[in-house]
């Protein structure tokens, strides 16, 4: 495997952890699950032409999420706060630190927008590594569409097959491997792949893992 230059995260579910949405342990999946409904709606969109503000999708994912699971709706408001400012996975800050001491720039590319993003890159502590953030608002599409790996090449001012995408979802490995990226999948929540799915270029259990293989190229 070459060594590329950019090592690129993906951002909610990758680095930040969406059971912070709720101040209850219990929602936790809740909010993950609502995730997966916010992207697969804005993905539908991104095919039919359509494009709206991600956080709409998601607070529309979040209040059937609650409906269905007979839970207060007065929750929605204050899980939308949150979304804002969710916090790091526990190894997100180590494995950053590790990748930039072995020359690594980093940056996050996102369906969030970018402001928003870098925001929460921010308060969750893990800006000091983090050289550029892109939002798909950018390109008023959403991944795995080519137009955002396309954008985020340009940003970097990087060539394709420079960038590694790391992501806990296997959809955005594959968006960014069919963009001639490299793909990084990290197992977090999915565990394993569709046999449908093509193999990454690199595949760990954690961040902490990805981040060591990368950093030993």
């Amino acid at each position: 495997m070459r060594r590329p230059t950019w090592i690129a995260f993906d951002l909610n579910g990758t680095l930040l952890d969406l059971a912070g949405m709720f101040d209850r342990a219990d929602l936790g999946e809740l909010a993950v699950g609502a995730l997966d409904d916010a992207v697969l709606q804005a993905m539908a969109d991104t095919i039919a032409g359509e494009h709206r503000p991600f956080a709409d999708y998601l607070r529309a994912a979040v209040q059937r999420a609650l409906r269905v699971a007979g839970e207060d709706e007065d929750l929605l408001d204050g899980a939308m706060r949150r979304a804002a400012t969710l916090p790091a996975f526990a190894d997100a800050a180590a494995a950053l630190e590790m990748l930039a001491d072995a020359g690594y720039a980093i940056a996050v590319v996102t369906n969030s927008p970018t402001g928003g993003a870098r925001r929460a890159v921010d308060a969750a502590g893990l800006g000091a590594h983090v050289a550029a953030v892109v939002g798909a608002d950018e390109v008023g599409a959403y991944k795995p569409d080519p137009r955002v790996y396309a954008n985020a090449a340009a940003r970097l001012d990087a060539s394709p097959e420079r960038i590694c995408l790391v992501a806990a979802h296997a959809w955005d490995v594959q968006g960014a491997m069919r963009a001639g990226w490299l793909g990084g999948w990290v197992a977090l929540r999915e565990r394993h792949l569709l046999s449908t799915a093509p193999e990454p270029t690199l595949r760990a259990a954690t961040l902490g893992e990805m981040a060591e293989a990368l950093a030993g190229l």
